[in-house]
């Protein structure tokens, strides 16, 4: 297992916001996540032919049904298919692990402080030629 540390800064959403930030005022939020290895790959399919091998036709059945006959008896199948169903069952009882109805915070309730922002304000901006601009924002 390994930690990993998330961040989340908050973000200006206008120019009004931005111009009124200061270093003081952003909130922050820091947690920490354990978490598993997930291992994985990229693997591409053609969906024109719907995954089957060039020499069977997806629309004749007797074709299929030969073709899964085959694949079955491969020793690999067995051991593939038990391995994804461990996968499988591990990740449902993860899922069944958590109560998506539990009231975690009972009692309490969450203060929300608005602060209006000024209707004024000002910022200074420098051009490429550095003279010196004066921008005003209502």
């Amino acid at each position: 297992m390994w930690t990993s540390s998330v961040i989340l800064l908050w973000q200006p959403t206008s120019l009004r916001e931005t111009l009124v930030m200061s270093p003081y005022s952003a909130h922050k939020h820091e947690h920490e996540v354990n978490t598993e290895r997930f291992e994985s790959e990229t693997r591409g399919i053609n969906h024109v032919e719907r995954g089957w091998p060039k020499d069977v036709n997806p629309q004749e059945m007797e074709q299929t049904i030969r073709f899964r006959k085959k694949v079955e008896k491969d020793d690999n199948y067995f051991n593939t298919i038990m391995q994804l169903g461990s996968n499988m069952e591990h990740s449902i009882k993860q899922n069944n692990a958590i109560d998506i109805y539990q009231e975690y915070f009972e009692g309490e309730e969450e203060v929300v402080e608005e602060s209006k922002p000024s209707t004024f304000s000002s910022a200074s901006l420098t051009s490429i030629n550095l003279s010196f601009n004066s921008v005003t924002v209502t």
